[in-house]
């Protein structure tokens, strides 16, 4: 049992060291619509913000007005998707919604809560690259 194990072992291992040693990490691009800009989706190291996730969030939770009473309808808290990108000069641009049913009142406002602060670009490869990024909002109504 040992000597199969073994034999496993170094099978595999060598086959890993040379798939280790690949230093191209394979990131995917692709051209957005709306900025027509090149755009990765995968990345070796994501877009960061010195404003941490909590706090973002936070303030999102304060600033955000809707045009509907979601309590009245009996509806559970909403779920938003956000979605920007950030540029490879750490710019903020193509900001839009997924799945977006016009009840958020201040939209403009959220948004800049959504992507305020100073961001860093993604990583692909060691190179800054402009990557889109989505920040998932589930509003809790209690």
């Amino acid at each position: 049992m040992k000597f199969k194990l073994l034999f496993t072992l170094l099978l595999i291992l060598p086959s890993s060291i040379i798939f280790a040693q690949n230093d191209d990490i394979l990131c995917v691009f692709e051209i957005d619509t709306l900025t027509n800009l090149q755009v990765y989706t995968e990345v070796e190291h994501p877009p960061i913000s010195d404003i941490h996730i909590s706090h973002r969030m936070k303030n999102v939770g304060k600033a955000i007005k809707y045009n509907v009473d979601f309590k009245k309808m009996g509806v559970e808290g909403p779920k938003y998707y956000f979605a920007f990108i950030v540029t490879k000069n750490g710019e903020v641009t193509g900001e839009r919604m997924l799945e977006y049913n016009e009840t958020i009142a201040n939209l403009d406002e959220v948004f800049d809560e959504v992507t305020k602060g100073n961001w860093t670009a993604a990583q692909c490869n060691g190179k800054s690259v402009n990557s889109y990024h989505i920040i998932p909002i589930h509003i809790d109504m209690h």
